[in-house]
Formats: C-alpha cells, sequence, structure tokens
C-alpha cells in the first residue's frame, strides 16, 4: 500500500444519538409529526486527520429503523467493519457492508455519508466533485405546509412566499374533500407564479387520486407525490394515464431496483431521494443514473434531517443531469443556527460551502443523549 494510501486508512468510527425539537412539524396521512426527532451521528476518522460526518434521521414508516435500532447495529456490525479500509474506496466500503449484514438503509446511510465527508476533506474537494461534479451554483429550495385547517395553511403558505419561496408542497391524504378546497384556496391566495406540488403519503386508492386531481386540475400542481401504497404501481401507472398529471414515486422508491421496477411499471415520472431509505449517497447516485436513462428528474428530499445530512443532500442536488425542481432541504431554513456551515441561503436559493466534503464543521444546539 503507497504512503498515500496507508494515510487513507481508517483508524476509527463512532456513533452516537442527539436530539433537537422539531422545527417542521408537519401532520401528515401518518398523524402529526413528534415534537423532538432523534437523529444518529457517525464520526469516521483516519488517525489525528480530518474526521468524516453522516448522519441517520430515522422515519420509522418508510424503513421500520428507529434510533436504537440504526445505533445497534453500526456498534455491532458496520463500524468495525470500517477499521483499515480506505475511505476514499466507497463503493467496495459499502458493497462489502451490504454482504456482511444485508438491510439497515438508515444505519448504512450514516456510514456512506461520513465516508463522503471524509473522502473529501481528504481529497481537498466538495462532495459534489466526489458525485461527479456540480452541473450548477445553487440550488432552488421548496417550502412545506401539513395537514391542517385551511386558514391556517394559506396563511403559512403565504408566509413561505412572502419570505421568497417560489415552490410551496402541501401534505394531503387524510379527508378528499378537504384537501380539494384546501389546495384551491392556496392557490387562490399565492396566484399562479408560484409552484405547488402535492404529496398524499399513500393515503388514496387510485380513484380518489383520479378524483382528486380531476378537482384541481385548473390548479396547475408540478406533480403529485406517492398518490397511494408503495406497492401499487398499477395504480400509480393508472393515475398518470387518466388524469395526465406527473407522479413522484416516494415510498415505493428505495433501491436501484425498484427504480428499474417503477420504470418496467410505467408508474413515475419522478423519483424522491431520501438517503436513509437508499442507504446514503452511493446507491443514490445509482438511481440518479438509473432516472437519467428513463427522462425521470429526481428531488432531494431533508424534512428532517439535521445539515449534515442536508448539506450532502445539497450537493447531490448540485450534480443531477436534468435538476429542473426545486428541493426539500428544509433544515437550512428553519434552524439554520443549530450548525458551523458556510453554506448559505439567498431567497429560495442554496449555495454550497467554499470547503471540501459536505461544508459543515459542526453540528450544535442539539443535546447528546446516548454517548
Amino acid at each position: 500500500m503507497s504512503p498515500a494510501a496507508t494515510h487513507r486508512r481508517i483508524a476509527w468510527a463512532r456513533a452516537s444519538i442527539v436530539e433537537r425539537p422539531t422545527s417542521n412539524r408537519l401532520t401528515t396521512s401518518y398523524g402529526e409529526a413528534p415534537g423532538v426527532r432523534p437523529h444518529v451521528i457517525v464520526e469516521v476518522g483516519a488517525g489525528g486527520g480530518p474526521v468524516g460526518l453522516g448522519e441517520a434521521s430515522p422515519l420509522p414508516d418508510f424503513t421500520d429503523e428507529t434510533a436504537p435500532t440504526i445505533l445497534q447495529v453500526l456498534r455491532e456490525t458496520y463500524l468495525d467493519a470500517l477499521a483499515g479500509r480506505d475511505a476514499t474506496e466507497i463503493g467496495a466500503v459499502m458493497a462489502d457492508l451490504e454482504r456482511l449484514r444485508p438491510g439497515n438503509p438508515s444505519a448504512k446511510a450514516a456510514i456512506d455519508l461520513a465516508l463522503h465527508d471524509l473522502a473529501g476533506k481528504m481529497l481537498g474537494v466538495p462532495t459534489s466533485t466526489l458525485l461527479g461534479g456540480a452541473r450548477r451554483a445553487s440550488v432552488r429550495l421548496a417550502r412545506t405546509a401539513g395537514i391542517g385547517p385551511v386558514a391556517e395553511v394559506v396563511a403559512l403558505a403565504e408566509r413561505h412566499v412572502a419570505a421568497g419561496f417560489c415552490t410551496l408542497k402541501l401534505k394531503v391524504g387524510r379527508d378528499p374533500q378537504q384537501d380539494v378546497e384546501r389546495v384551491r384556496v392556496v392557490r387562490s391566495a399565492v396566484g399562479p407564479g408560484v409552484h405547488i406540488r402535492i404529496d398524499a403519503n399513500q393515503g388514496y386508492d387510485p380513484a380518489t387520486a383520479i378524483w382528486v386531481l380531476g378537482r384541481l386540475e385548473d390548479c396547475h400542481l408540478d406533480y403529485i407525490e406517492q398518490p397511494v401504497p408503495r406497492w401499487d404501481h398499477a395504480g400509480m401507472a393508472h393515475i398518470r394515464r387518466v388524469t395526465g398529471m406527473r407522479v413522484l414515486a416516494d415510498e415505493a422508491l428505495h433501491t436501484p431496483l425498484d427504480a428499474v421496477a417503477l420504470i418496467r411499471a410505467e408508474a413515475a415520472d419522478l423519483f424522491a431521494l431520501k438517503f436513509i431509505k437508499t442507504a446514503g449517497l452511493t446507491r443514490a447516485r445509482d438511481i440518479v443514473a438509473i432516472g437519467e436513462a428513463a427522462g425521470i428528474d429526481c428531488i432531494v428530499i431533508s424534512t428532517f434531517e439535521t445539515q449534515l445530512g442536508a448539506a450532502a443532500g445539497l450537493h447531490l442536488a448540485l450534480t443531477l443531469p436534468i435538476g429542473h425542481y426545486a428541493h426539500e432541504l428544509t433544515v437550512f431554513v428553519t434552524q439554520p443556527e443549530m450548525a458551523r456551515t458556510g453554506i448559505r441561503l439567498d431567497g429560495d436559493a442554496l449555495f454550497p460551502a467554499a470547503a471540501p466534503g459536505h461544508g459543515v464543521e459542526s453540528i450544535v444546539e442539539m443535546e447528546k443523549v446516548l454517548p
């Protein structure tokens, strides 16, 4: 092994759980969001050199993982397997972890993000360079409003637009009639120049989704996100054919194989990328490539992550080959003081830091609940 490769060897890795108050409490078809969010933070180092930071912010409804189970599998299996590996050989490391213990995508995501951060710092390049290079200087951000009384949702939407955001995401999926009313009133309030997308979180069946979209046709929605259960590819395809509305696959998309299945079923126009589903950046890039071959754009979604996950999402969004849509990297708007970072928000445009790796120095203002 060359001296340079020796310098890149992983010497140690550790994980802990931290918590923070939820700044973006959204009521969805799953119910009301908790007031406190746990985050599993992974740190990976090579001797006395830089430290790579990654995270997994669990969504049990998506992957059946919780913060304690993620921490357990990291400590029992994955972290020890990193010792002595070349931190820049991320693809090989992640493939070996999958063979060692399949599944656990959120746990793997925390490691994958930490390795990309560490490799970027070692090589002196931003994470976007490791992903093939940025194709744009910044990305646009969307803001979200949960299910709630019409007056409250409209007021929130108007505040988002007044703050300079031109894309709104409205949660639906509980009551079709109320969903239609709420979306129509928001559209009337914000005017035709604002992009609106809706997210049912699997809350409809195909007939209900078609009914809702028929009554929202003149609202000129960008797309509907996961209108039906994740397994119902035929239903998603049927909605697309009948309504002509674009469909974003979220809960239905975890792996590259899922992407291929959705394309074959003609079930999706867009792919939602969340690292806890894709096991990090490595497989997310595979999904992006599959989507590009089929003309499918991707939306990077980081609704509840800290700056660690959201910054990695920013770098991925910067490299997307199509990249027409605004992304959902919420924490940079709602809790900018939570981290030390050079990432900059200007209106609805998010710019990366002029620093190697993800560009996040450290997370502050959080409570460590497990060592």
